[in-house]
């Protein structure tokens, strides 16, 4: 029998909201998010939503869950691709969560036989890994909801010996109330206070929302950002609990900043290990000299592009992910960082972030410097030029590698 719309809700009305309510199912999120994230949601809260009409809704389109007709081979090839890319050191949760992501509506049983099949010393070594005991915190981390406490910092796994030899630098922030990772970028210098404050102000013009509270460590990049954080607060309206805030900017020891720190895990098992051994090869056959600017510039151009894919890749991979069940954790658990993040109120949170005008980011904006926020890159026009005419833009680390290689010997064999 064919599938026959409610006589209220015309497909017109809400055909637009399809893709959304497809990329939400094939991700994982339950019935019941997938409600409250379309009413937080401006773009879809205008319609009515329950989950007996999103269900209805679902039918209507076909939009299911699981798809038995997925050809197995399919899966296992995506599988591989994985294992081979970004989750190569990840477990059976992660990787269920990609391959659906990637559009293959299956179940975790088949792809966690499918991992079995195709890496099974792995997929054992990580169940080791897994097994051991693990580091009890007795203190409780409190947080009211998101935009309470943003943590910031700098990951350097990738810079090398004496944290100098490559020109990578990795920055992020977290939310510590939802885990949602708020902004996530690879840099030349990720010391380098203007690049960093750079992106801190970025982030503050995609929420438009300014957050309580900020944690980092100690570091010129990090004064440099609590300024603009002061600015900012100076220049908003008059708020009795937020004017009697004595210390909003935390300073302490990376290690103690345990919220990004445990993502900087994921980070270091997945981007800094496809990497590092890239970047350290052409250094062993001495294709790259960390001593010279035109290597170190060459390095910049053609790896940061592939390497902050790969950051984006994992920022949204990370925040679709469903957190663990856990007792004695006063935060949202059992639930995606998305959701915890957009719709904190089924938590008992609240945004705790207070919304930053146009105007006074635009003011902000100017006594920093801030005319444009893309990155420059620092790199010769005549070596730019030079990298450009071997090819197409490098997509992937061996092909950003072996421009490096071939740029290299043409700038070699230049007259002079």
């Amino acid at each position: 029998m064919a599938n026959i719309t409610h006589s209220r809700d015309s497909i017109e009305d809400w055909a637009d909201s399809i893709p959304r309510l497809q990329e939400l199912t094939l991700k994982g999120y339950t019935n019941k998010e997938i409600v409250q994230l379309m009413k937080s949601d401006p773009k879809y809260n205008e319609l009515n939503w329950s989950e007996r009409t999103l269900k209805r809704r679902l039918k209507t389109v076909g939009v299911k869950r699981y798809d038995n007709s997925i050809l197995v081979d399919d899966v296992r090839r995506k599988v591989e691709d994985l294992q081979d890319g970004p989750l190569r050191n990840k477990g059976i949760r992660a990787m269920h969560q990609a391959v659906r992501e990637a559009g293959f509506a299956v179940g975790r049983d088949l792809v966690h036989a499918l991992m079995e099949e195709t890496d099974p010393l792995g997929l054992e070594a990580r169940k080791l890994k897994n097994n051991r005991k693990k580091k009890i915190h007795d203190a409780i981390f409190r947080s009211p909801g998101p935009f309470h406490y943003l943590s910031l910092d700098g990951n350097d796994k990738l810079k090398g010996i004496n944290n100098c030899e490559f020109p990578f630098g990795i920055y992020g922030g977290i939310d510590c109330y939802s885990r949602h990772v708020v902004f996530l970028i690879i840099l030349q210098n990720n010391r380098d206070e203007s690049a960093v404050g750079k992106e801190y102000f970025k982030m503050l013009l995609n929420y438009q929302i300014c957050p309580r509270f900020l944690r980092v460590d100690l570091g010129n990049e990090t004064t440099y950002i609590a300024s603009i954080h002061q600015a900012i607060r100076e220049r908003l309206p008059p708020d009795i609990s937020w004017d009697n805030d004595a210390k909003f900017v935390s300073y302490g020891p990376s290690t103690s900043n345990i919220t990004i720190e445990r993502f900087w895990n994921v980070i270091n098992e997945t981007v800094v290990a496809d990497v590092k051994p890239i970047i350290r090869g052409l250094s062993s056959c001495l294709s790259y000299e960390s001593n010279e600017s035109l290597d170190r510039e060459l390095l910049s151009y053609l790896f940061l592009p592939v390497i902050q894919e790969k950051l984006n890749f994992i920022k949204e991979h990370y925040n679709d992910h469903r957190i663990r069940k856990q007792k004695g954790v006063e935060l949202p658990t059992g639930c995606k960082p998305n959701f915890a993040f957009s719709c904190p109120e089924g938590f008992g949170g609240r945004n705790c972030g207070r919304q930053i005008s146009h105007s006074i980011l635009l003011e902000v904006g100017q006594v920093f410097g801030f005319t444009a926020v893309e990155q420059p890159l620092i790199i010769s026009d005549d070596v730019k030029c030079l990298a450009d005419s071997l090819g197409d833009p490098p997509t992937t680390l061996s092909e950003a590698a072996s421009r490096f290689s071939d740029t290299k010997r043409a700038i070699l064999q230049l007259p002079g």
